[in-house]
Protein backbone atom coordinates (compact mmCIF):
# COMPACT_ATOMS: atom_id res chain seq x y z
CA UNK A 1 0.00 0.00 0.00
CA UNK A 2 1.43 3.21 -1.35
CA UNK A 3 2.44 6.50 0.87
CA UNK A 4 -0.96 8.07 -0.32
CA UNK A 5 -3.03 5.13 0.78
CA UNK A 6 -1.59 5.20 4.41
CA UNK A 7 -2.79 8.97 4.65
CA UNK A 8 -6.56 8.44 3.57
CA UNK A 9 -6.90 5.36 5.71
CA UNK A 10 -5.03 7.35 8.70
CA UNK A 11 -7.90 10.76 7.30
CA UNK A 12 -10.62 8.18 7.77
CA UNK A 13 -10.21 8.17 11.83
CA UNK A 14 -13.26 9.41 13.40
CA UNK A 15 -10.82 11.41 16.52
CA UNK A 16 -9.12 13.10 13.93
CA UNK A 17 -11.98 14.45 11.95
CA UNK A 18 -14.64 15.20 14.47
CA UNK A 19 -15.67 18.55 14.90
CA UNK A 20 -14.79 20.15 18.24
CA UNK A 21 -17.24 21.44 20.24
CA UNK A 22 -17.69 24.87 21.24
CA UNK A 23 -17.04 26.20 24.47
CA UNK A 24 -19.75 26.93 26.57
CA UNK A 25 -19.96 30.97 27.28
CA UNK A 26 -19.13 32.02 30.68
CA UNK A 27 -21.72 32.42 32.75
CA UNK A 28 -21.53 35.85 35.11
CA UNK A 29 -21.35 35.19 38.58
CA UNK A 30 -22.26 38.34 41.16
CA UNK A 31 -19.91 38.36 44.60
CA UNK A 32 -21.65 39.92 47.34
CA UNK A 33 -19.32 40.70 49.85
CA UNK A 34 -20.92 40.41 53.86
CA UNK A 35 -19.62 42.25 56.60
CA UNK A 36 -21.71 40.65 59.18
CA UNK A 37 -19.90 37.45 58.97
CA UNK A 38 -16.98 37.86 56.26
CA UNK A 39 -18.55 35.95 53.72
CA UNK A 40 -18.89 36.08 50.00
CA UNK A 41 -22.58 35.15 48.72
CA UNK A 42 -21.54 33.50 45.34
CA UNK A 43 -24.78 34.22 42.63
CA UNK A 44 -25.71 33.14 39.42
CA UNK A 45 -26.61 35.80 37.40
CA UNK A 46 -28.49 33.15 35.10
CA UNK A 47 -30.84 32.07 37.79
CA UNK A 48 -30.17 35.29 39.87
CA UNK A 49 -29.87 32.46 43.15
CA UNK A 50 -27.07 31.33 45.34
CA UNK A 51 -25.05 28.92 44.70
CA UNK A 52 -22.20 29.01 47.28
CA UNK A 53 -21.01 31.00 50.04
CA UNK A 54 -17.19 31.52 50.35
CA UNK A 55 -15.58 32.54 53.85
CA UNK A 56 -12.70 35.13 53.27
CA UNK A 57 -10.37 37.06 55.62
CA UNK A 58 -11.82 40.28 55.05
CA UNK A 59 -14.36 42.69 53.34
CA UNK A 60 -14.26 46.08 51.69
CA UNK A 61 -17.28 48.58 51.49
CA UNK A 62 -15.37 49.58 48.17
CA UNK A 63 -13.65 46.75 46.56
CA UNK A 64 -12.41 46.94 42.93
CA UNK A 65 -13.55 45.44 39.52
CA UNK A 66 -15.31 48.88 38.61
CA UNK A 67 -15.55 47.35 35.04
CA UNK A 68 -16.76 44.08 35.09
CA UNK A 69 -13.58 42.54 37.00
CA UNK A 70 -11.55 42.72 33.97
CA UNK A 71 -8.59 42.16 35.55
CA UNK A 72 -9.33 38.83 37.19
CA UNK A 73 -8.55 40.03 40.27
CA UNK A 74 -10.29 42.10 43.21
CA UNK A 75 -8.23 44.38 45.64
CA UNK A 76 -9.81 44.63 48.75
CA UNK A 77 -8.42 47.43 50.96
CA UNK A 78 -9.37 47.05 54.38
CA UNK A 79 -7.54 49.34 57.10
CA UNK A 80 -3.73 49.56 56.09
CA UNK A 81 -3.48 46.48 54.06
CA UNK A 82 -4.60 45.35 50.77
CA UNK A 83 -5.68 41.89 49.77
CA UNK A 84 -5.69 40.48 46.19
CA UNK A 85 -8.50 38.16 45.50
CA UNK A 86 -8.40 35.56 42.17
CA UNK A 87 -11.27 35.05 40.34
CA UNK A 88 -13.62 32.91 39.83
CA UNK A 89 -12.60 31.12 42.80
CA UNK A 90 -11.62 34.06 45.55
CA UNK A 91 -8.17 32.57 46.60
CA UNK A 92 -6.83 34.97 48.63
CA UNK A 93 -3.24 35.88 46.27
CA UNK A 94 -1.56 38.64 48.42
CA UNK A 95 -1.97 40.73 51.64
CA UNK A 96 -0.12 43.74 51.16
CA UNK A 97 0.95 46.19 53.93
CA UNK A 98 -0.04 49.59 53.29
CA UNK A 99 1.54 52.55 54.75
CA UNK A 100 -1.60 53.87 55.85
CA UNK A 101 -5.13 53.70 55.65
CA UNK A 102 -7.36 52.84 52.78
CA UNK A 103 -10.76 53.79 51.14
CA UNK A 104 -10.88 52.61 48.06
CA UNK A 105 -9.95 50.65 45.33
CA UNK A 106 -11.11 50.86 41.34
CA UNK A 107 -8.73 49.04 38.34
CA UNK A 108 -8.20 50.63 35.10
CA UNK A 109 -10.75 49.77 32.26
CA UNK A 110 -8.03 47.06 30.47
CA UNK A 111 -7.88 45.34 33.71
CA UNK A 112 -4.00 45.80 33.92
CA UNK A 113 -3.72 48.28 36.69
CA UNK A 114 -5.59 48.27 40.18
CA UNK A 115 -5.40 51.61 42.43
CA UNK A 116 -5.98 51.98 46.39
CA UNK A 117 -6.55 55.19 48.04
CA UNK A 118 -4.78 56.50 50.86
CA UNK A 119 -6.34 60.07 51.65
CA UNK A 120 -3.80 60.35 54.68
CA UNK A 121 -0.74 60.76 52.64
CA UNK A 122 -2.19 62.24 49.63
CA UNK A 123 -1.10 58.60 48.06
CA UNK A 124 -2.14 56.58 45.66
CA UNK A 125 -0.91 52.98 45.21
CA UNK A 126 -0.73 51.05 41.63
CA UNK A 127 -0.92 47.55 41.78
CA UNK A 128 0.00 45.68 38.67
CA UNK A 129 -3.00 43.11 37.64
CA UNK A 130 -0.98 41.81 34.74
CA UNK A 131 1.04 38.96 34.62
CA UNK A 132 2.91 39.43 31.32
CA UNK A 133 4.06 42.64 32.66
CA UNK A 134 5.73 41.37 35.96
CA UNK A 135 4.58 39.70 39.13
CA UNK A 136 0.92 40.09 40.03
CA UNK A 137 0.35 42.88 42.91
CA UNK A 138 3.77 44.22 42.75
CA UNK A 139 3.33 48.06 43.59
CA UNK A 140 4.28 51.65 42.92
CA UNK A 141 3.29 54.13 44.64
CA UNK A 142 2.15 57.80 43.12
CA UNK A 143 2.31 60.76 45.49
CA UNK A 144 -0.53 63.51 44.39
CA UNK A 145 0.46 66.95 45.06
CA UNK A 146 -1.75 70.06 46.76
CA UNK A 147 -2.57 67.94 49.92
CA UNK A 148 -5.67 66.88 48.53
CA UNK A 149 -6.72 64.28 50.74
CA UNK A 150 -7.99 61.87 48.16
CA UNK A 151 -10.73 59.53 49.30
CA UNK A 152 -11.51 57.59 45.86
CA UNK A 153 -10.58 57.58 42.44
CA UNK A 154 -12.46 56.89 38.81
CA UNK A 155 -11.54 55.61 35.56
CA UNK A 156 -12.83 54.52 32.56
CA UNK A 157 -12.17 52.16 29.67
CA UNK A 158 -12.36 55.00 26.98
CA UNK A 159 -9.37 57.40 29.03
CA UNK A 160 -5.46 56.92 30.14
CA UNK A 161 -6.44 59.11 33.11
CA UNK A 162 -7.56 59.00 36.22
CA UNK A 163 -9.75 61.61 37.97
CA UNK A 164 -9.33 62.17 41.94
CA UNK A 165 -11.92 64.27 43.97
CA UNK A 166 -10.07 65.70 47.24
CA UNK A 167 -12.30 65.98 50.15
CA UNK A 168 -9.28 68.66 52.22
CA UNK A 169 -8.78 71.55 48.98
CA UNK A 170 -12.30 70.84 47.19
CA UNK A 171 -10.74 70.15 44.12
CA UNK A 172 -11.09 67.83 41.16
CA UNK A 173 -7.31 66.37 39.94
CA UNK A 174 -6.43 64.96 36.93
CA UNK A 175 -3.71 62.06 36.90
CA UNK A 176 -1.95 60.16 33.51
CA UNK A 177 -1.93 56.49 34.19
CA UNK A 178 1.32 54.33 33.82
CA UNK A 179 3.24 57.06 34.63
CA UNK A 180 4.79 58.28 37.88
CA UNK A 181 6.57 61.63 35.92
CA UNK A 182 3.75 63.66 35.14
CA UNK A 183 2.45 65.35 38.17
CA UNK A 184 -1.39 65.56 38.82
CA UNK A 185 -3.29 68.60 37.97
CA UNK A 186 -5.96 70.00 40.66
CA UNK A 187 -7.22 72.81 39.06
CA UNK A 188 -10.88 72.37 38.74
CA UNK A 189 -13.17 73.60 41.86
CA UNK A 190 -15.32 70.95 42.72
CA UNK A 191 -19.28 72.31 43.29
CA UNK A 192 -19.67 71.27 46.51
CA UNK A 193 -17.57 70.83 49.97
CA UNK A 194 -15.75 67.18 50.94
CA UNK A 195 -16.60 66.20 47.79
CA UNK A 196 -16.35 62.18 48.17
CA UNK A 197 -17.38 60.19 45.07
CA UNK A 198 -16.46 59.75 41.70
CA UNK A 199 -17.37 57.87 38.24
CA UNK A 200 -15.88 58.40 34.52
CA UNK A 201 -18.33 57.44 31.90
CA UNK A 202 -16.86 54.53 29.65
CA UNK A 203 -16.01 56.65 26.84
CA UNK A 204 -14.40 59.21 28.76
CA UNK A 205 -16.58 61.96 28.13
CA UNK A 206 -18.25 62.29 31.43
CA UNK A 207 -17.47 62.74 34.89
CA UNK A 208 -19.87 62.45 38.14
CA UNK A 209 -18.44 63.67 41.54
CA UNK A 210 -20.91 63.82 44.61
CA UNK A 211 -20.57 65.21 47.30
CA UNK A 212 -19.91 63.69 51.55
CA UNK A 213 -23.12 65.86 52.90
CA UNK A 214 -26.90 66.62 52.08
CA UNK A 215 -28.32 69.77 50.94
CA UNK A 216 -27.00 72.58 48.64
CA UNK A 217 -25.50 70.76 45.04
CA UNK A 218 -24.96 67.48 45.80
CA UNK A 219 -23.59 65.80 42.40
CA UNK A 220 -21.60 67.44 39.69
CA UNK A 221 -21.54 66.73 35.88
CA UNK A 222 -19.12 67.48 33.94
CA UNK A 223 -18.14 67.61 29.63
CA UNK A 224 -14.44 65.87 29.19
CA UNK A 225 -12.05 66.49 26.33
CA UNK A 226 -9.56 63.44 25.33
CA UNK A 227 -6.61 65.51 27.31
CA UNK A 228 -8.44 64.92 30.76
CA UNK A 229 -8.94 68.61 30.81
CA UNK A 230 -12.83 69.75 31.70
CA UNK A 231 -14.40 71.80 29.13
CA UNK A 232 -17.50 72.53 31.08
CA UNK A 233 -19.66 71.44 33.78
CA UNK A 234 -23.19 70.30 32.65
CA UNK A 235 -26.66 72.21 34.26
CA UNK A 236 -27.15 71.23 37.39
CA UNK A 237 -28.97 68.39 37.90
CA UNK A 238 -32.48 68.89 38.22
CA UNK A 239 -35.44 67.59 40.38
CA UNK A 240 -32.62 65.40 41.99
CA UNK A 241 -33.86 64.32 45.64
CA UNK A 242 -31.51 65.07 49.06
CA UNK A 243 -29.46 62.36 50.05
CA UNK A 244 -26.21 61.10 49.69
CA UNK A 245 -24.98 59.43 45.99
CA UNK A 246 -22.86 56.67 45.03
CA UNK A 247 -22.56 57.84 40.91
CA UNK A 248 -22.55 55.39 38.00
CA UNK A 249 -22.16 55.25 34.38
CA UNK A 250 -24.54 52.76 32.05
CA UNK A 251 -22.42 50.50 29.89
CA UNK A 252 -23.62 52.87 26.53
CA UNK A 253 -22.96 56.08 28.35
CA UNK A 254 -25.87 57.56 27.88
CA UNK A 255 -27.68 57.46 31.79
CA UNK A 256 -25.99 58.37 34.76
CA UNK A 257 -27.28 55.96 37.78
CA UNK A 258 -27.08 57.84 41.10
CA UNK A 259 -28.04 55.59 44.07
CA UNK A 260 -29.14 57.13 46.72
CA UNK A 261 -27.60 55.33 49.83
CA UNK A 262 -29.59 57.68 52.55
CA UNK A 263 -33.19 57.79 50.77
CA UNK A 264 -33.13 54.54 49.45
CA UNK A 265 -33.56 55.32 45.90
CA UNK A 266 -32.40 54.66 42.05
CA UNK A 267 -32.29 58.28 40.33
CA UNK A 268 -31.77 58.11 36.63
CA UNK A 269 -30.42 60.76 34.24
CA UNK A 270 -30.18 60.66 30.74
CA UNK A 271 -27.23 62.17 29.93
CA UNK A 272 -29.28 63.99 26.53
CA UNK A 273 -29.90 67.62 28.77
CA UNK A 274 -29.23 66.09 31.19
CA UNK A 275 -33.01 65.20 31.62
CA UNK A 276 -34.53 63.32 34.80
CA UNK A 277 -35.71 59.74 33.72
CA UNK A 278 -37.21 58.29 36.88
CA UNK A 279 -36.82 58.12 40.36
CA UNK A 280 -36.74 53.88 41.70
CA UNK A 281 -37.87 53.84 45.01
CA UNK A 282 -36.04 50.70 47.16
CA UNK A 283 -37.71 48.97 49.99
CA UNK A 284 -37.53 51.97 52.60
CA UNK A 285 -35.11 51.89 55.31
CA UNK A 286 -33.01 49.14 53.45
CA UNK A 287 -29.60 50.99 53.50
CA UNK A 288 -28.74 50.61 50.31
CA UNK A 289 -24.34 50.45 50.02
CA UNK A 290 -23.16 49.96 46.99
CA UNK A 291 -24.18 49.13 43.29
CA UNK A 292 -22.41 47.25 40.07
CA UNK A 293 -23.54 46.92 36.74
CA UNK A 294 -23.60 43.54 34.90
CA UNK A 295 -20.62 43.39 32.58
CA UNK A 296 -23.56 43.45 29.24
CA UNK A 297 -24.66 46.76 30.71
CA UNK A 298 -28.19 45.09 30.85
CA UNK A 299 -28.91 44.67 34.94
CA UNK A 300 -28.17 46.75 38.24
CA UNK A 301 -27.13 44.95 41.45
CA UNK A 302 -27.28 46.46 44.83
CA UNK A 303 -26.78 45.69 47.81
CA UNK A 304 -29.52 46.18 50.50
CA UNK A 305 -27.49 45.93 53.84
CA UNK A 306 -30.41 46.40 56.26
CA UNK A 307 -32.59 44.07 54.27
CA UNK A 308 -29.21 41.07 53.69
CA UNK A 309 -30.35 41.35 50.37
CA UNK A 310 -29.07 42.27 46.66
CA UNK A 311 -31.52 43.70 44.29
CA UNK A 312 -31.69 43.30 40.80
CA UNK A 313 -32.20 46.34 38.61
CA UNK A 314 -33.39 45.70 35.13
CA UNK A 315 -31.97 48.55 33.08
CA UNK A 316 -34.12 48.55 30.06
CA UNK A 317 -37.51 48.49 32.47
CA UNK A 318 -35.98 50.65 35.14
CA UNK A 319 -37.55 48.30 38.02
CA UNK A 320 -36.48 45.92 40.47
CA UNK A 321 -37.34 42.65 39.14
CA UNK A 322 -35.70 40.08 41.83
CA UNK A 323 -34.51 40.46 45.40
CA UNK A 324 -31.51 37.59 46.20
CA UNK A 325 -31.81 36.89 49.90
CA UNK A 326 -27.75 37.20 50.83
CA UNK A 327 -25.36 37.03 53.69
CA UNK A 328 -25.37 39.15 56.96
CA UNK A 329 -24.93 42.99 56.08
CA UNK A 330 -23.97 43.28 52.48
CA UNK A 331 -21.77 46.09 51.69
CA UNK A 332 -20.63 45.50 48.32
CA UNK A 333 -21.29 43.88 45.18
CA UNK A 334 -18.68 42.81 42.38
CA UNK A 335 -19.67 41.47 38.85
CA UNK A 336 -17.59 39.46 36.37
CA UNK A 337 -17.24 37.52 33.57
CA UNK A 338 -16.62 34.34 35.21
CA UNK A 339 -18.34 30.96 35.46
CA UNK A 340 -17.97 29.87 39.14
CA UNK A 341 -17.78 26.25 40.58
CA UNK A 342 -19.72 25.63 43.70
CA UNK A 343 -17.47 23.52 46.59
CA UNK A 344 -19.22 20.97 45.61
CA UNK A 345 -17.84 21.11 42.12
CA UNK A 346 -21.35 21.76 39.93
CA UNK A 347 -21.53 24.76 37.67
Amino acid sequence: MGLGALLALAGCGTSASAPQSPSPPLAQSVYVFNAGNRTVSVIDARTDKVVDTVPVSSVSAYPSATWGAASGYVLLPSGSQVTLLKLPQLTAVKTVKLPGSATYATETGDGTTGMVVLPSLNQVEFFNLDASRGPVGALQNIRITGQMGPWSVATSPGTHFMVVPGTSNNKICVVPLHSTKEPAVCTVPAPMPHPQQAALSPDGRYYAVAGSQTGGEQVGLYHLLPTGEFSSQVSPLKGLPAGHYLPLFTADSRRLLLLNQTGAQLVVFSLNGPRLIKILDLPPGSSPTYAALSPGGDSLFITLSAQNAVAVVNLAALKVVKTVPVGPKPVSVVVGKYSFLTSQGKA
